[in-house]
């Protein structure tokens, strides 16, 4: 099954995984919640120096596999993209994220 989100590509149904184990569409989640939740997952999987302020360390269960990680970002990332409104603060945030993982070589698949 797939999601059309604003003139933009056909999103999978991708859901995220929450910490009691409910899975929620992007979609269907909170600006907030998905610039935090993009952002968590940023400080887990890139290099240290690369870490955005602040930074709580979480310990993840194995469900949390790279590639799921890997799809979190991408397919959060693109429904950040159709959001009007986000803080100033969170679209910084994310361009610095996208300016890093352009730096480093980062394989992130973010849409461009």
């Amino acid at each position: 099954m797939t999601k059309q989100k604003k003139g933009t590509e056909v999103i999978p149904s991708f859901q995220w995984r929450d910490k009691q184990g409910n899975f929620h569409h992007p979609s269907d989640m909170e600006t907030r919640h998905l610039f935090f939740t993009i952002r968590m997952i940023w400080n887990h999987t890139c290099p240290k120096e690369c870490m955005l302020e602040p930074c709580i360390k979480y310990t993840f269960r194995p469900f949390y596999s790279s590639k799921y990680m890997s799809k979190a970002i991408k397919y959060i990332y693109i429904e950040l993209m159709t959001r009007d409104d986000m803080k100033p603060y969170f679209k910084q945030q994310l361009g610095r994220m996208r300016a890093m993982a352009d730096d480093l070589d980062v394989v992130l698949e973010l849409e461009k």
